[in-house]
């Protein structure tokens, strides 16, 4: 968002000093999305810049054979951000309306979400237990397990994915692929919606997170211990049924083959730092390799492929 468009604008900028007219056509450009929509938050953009400048004066003077050399005026003008606590106001406000119009879909997302999870393993299940070439009804549609020539070639080493064939669309299905795209949809809007913590927050959950509180009366409460992330605070979340539930799912389905949850590094877009190495539980495998899911698939899991569209 900086430096990228000061190249296009300028290619021969060769430091961070620029001109007048460098900075207003910069300034214009960051106006328009790539899209070719209005940004809305430009401000953002204006203090992530302007903090560069100056954290740059500030680690010249702690390392000058360093930095001194990097050091310029801040091109943005002061008066830049007059206004910005208004604009922050009018941004604050929009979200909240845009959560009271999508709230009433609340319901509906998780209904689908559950349907089509449910659809896909009931579908995984039949159909593993179904030879080659045999066909069944599941839900009013026929389907035959398929086993093409590159699933042969998988099974000498190892497990191949179950595939079917919809015989009404004659659309070869990787039920396995969608059975666990299914799980993670499911899983994640589950945890949200019960929990009221944060995407990233998601993330983070390991089953280090899971403690439990045994009150006076014998009666023993779940515990989902959220660690600190925006508001610098640990949070402790009595668990509710419904999310004991999605959570003891998570926890069966890393432990299914008997094995504990792997451990696995969680890199932080943020911070740029990996973590140590813990059984996080929004982990899945890909190809040979294991990893954390991403705050942007969790964020666009279920909308982009769910059908719903809901921000």
């Amino acid at each position: 968002m900086f430096w990228r468009k000061v190249e296009q604008i300028n290619p021969a900028q060769a430091d961070l000093r620029l001109t007048s007219e460098t900075y207003a056509a910069w300034r214009q450009a960051i106006t328009v999305r790539d899209d070719g929509k209005p940004r809305r938050r430009q401000d953002d953009i204006i203090i992530t810049v302007r903090s560069l400048y100056l954290d740059l004066h500030t680690w010249a003077a702690q390392e000058p054979e360093r930095w001194a050399r990097w050091v310029v005026p801040c091109p943005i003008p002061p008066g830049e951000l007059r206004g910005l606590g208004k604009r922050r106001r009018r941004h604050d406000e929009r979200t909240a309306d845009r959560t009271r119009r999508r709230q009433p879909l609340l319901p509906v997302l998780a209904e689908h979400v559950q349907n089509r999870y449910d659809h896909a393993r009931r579908l995984l299940e039949q159909a593993t237990s179904t030879p080659d070439g045999v066909s069944f009804v599941l839900d009013g549609r026929t389907y035959r397990r398929t086993v093409t020539e590159s699933d042969r070639k998988i099974a000498r080493h190892e497990t191949p994915p179950i595939k079917v064939t919809d015989d009404a669309t004659g659309r070869l299905i990787h039920i396995t692929t969608d059975e666990e795209t299914a799980f993670w949809d499911w899983a994640s809007i589950e945890v949200l919606r019960h929990s009221g913590i944060r995407i990233e927050e998601l993330c983070e959950l390991s089953h280090l997170s899971i403690r439990q509180y045994q009150r006076p009366s014998g009666e023993v409460v779940g515990l989902l211990v959220i660690a600190p992330s925006k508001t610098d605070r640990e949070r402790v979340i009595p668990m509710s049924p419904e999310l004991f539930h999605v959570i003891a799912c998570l926890i069966r389905r890393h432990t299914r083959d008997g094995q504990p949850i792997p451990l696995v590094s969680r890199y932080d877009p943020h911070d740029k730092l990996w973590s140590t190495p813990l059984p996080f539980l929004f982990q899945r495998r890909i190809g040979a390799n294991r990893g954390v899911i991403g705050t942007n698939t969790i964020l666009n899991l279920a909308l982009s492929r769910g059908g719903l569209s809901i921000g």
